[in-house]
């Protein structure tokens, strides 16, 4: 039985028209598209891909140079509302089919695609959603899973010294607002209390914040992929955010995982 969840309904109505719009310009969104792009350049021509959720169509581009068979699936008919509306041409031009559906039954039969990719969604679920989804991605894939998921990992006073200066470097103005910020907040915090589940210095391990979001154990999904018998390949650091109190990082990480079966 689907288990329900915030995430499942939020990209609907304006959250859909603007999602595009509101993030092309970000670090961490041109940021995914170099690395995709890079990723997708090295696989072999004519495969077939199941890109999970498909959001806008935004790596269209490099499964066109690549003459990839694309299913584009997503839970939300207006997501895939936007795909359509951004990339017609090549949906007309037969290289993709779009397919509604959750991510934790899919429509496929095993083995049914080359590779899948799976960005932006995997925090959007509780522990035992994720452990689903990667299941089922696992299901239908044959070669390669491609999988993005924020993590928290303590860190000791020199790795937070790194951390902090490899964000200062890929951000640097975000970076510094965001310090700033966090002492604006830490001082306002003994007035206002914030219940929100979100933390203005990074984002909140729980499973109970109201929006949906949630932070997952680098070691848990290190766990999932290790049940599975999932290779890691690679492993690419998206972006980062680090907090001094608790010491530990919340990298963004993007997974590259051979299919051993």
């Amino acid at each position: 039985m689907n288990q329900d969840y915030p995430a499942k309904s939020r990209y609907q109505d304006t959250n859909a028209k603007n999602y595009q719009k509101k993030r092309i310009n970000s670090f961490k969104w041109q940021n995914e598209q170099r690395i995709i792009g890079k990723i997708i350049k090295n696989v072999q021509k004519g495969s077939s891909i199941l890109d999970v959720p498909i959001g806008t169509g935004r790596f269209f581009e490099y499964y066109v140079k690549g003459s990839h068979t694309v299913y584009g699936f997503d839970i939300s008919q207006d997501m895939l509302s936007e795909a359509l509306k951004h990339q017609n041409q090549l949906i007309e031009r037969n290289y993709m089919v779009l397919m509604q559906g959750d991510v934790e039954y899919l429509p496929f039969c095993d083995d049914a695609v080359d590779y899948v990719v799976c960005t932006r969604l995997l925090n959007w679920m509780p522990l035992s959603v994720f452990t689903k989804a990667i299941s089922e991605l696992n299901r239908v894939a044959r070669k390669r899973i491609i999988v993005e998921v924020r993590v928290h990992k303590p860190l000791g006073l020199l790795g937070i010294i790194r951390s902090f200066s490899l964000e200062i470097i890929q951000k640097p103005r975000k970076t510094i607002a965001r310090i700033i910020r966090s002492l604006y907040i830490r001082v306002m915090s003994w007035f206002i209390s914030d219940a929100t589940g979100f933390s203005y210095r990074g984002y909140h391990p729980s499973e109970n914040n109201v929006y949906g979001y949630i932070l997952h154990n680098e070691q848990d999904v290190i766990k999932c992929f290790n049940k599975l018998e999932l290779e890691i390949v690679d492993m690419i650091i998206v972006d980062q955010i680090t907090i001094c109190s608790p010491r530990e990082s919340q990298p963004l990480l993007m997974y590259v995982l051979n299919v051993n079966k």
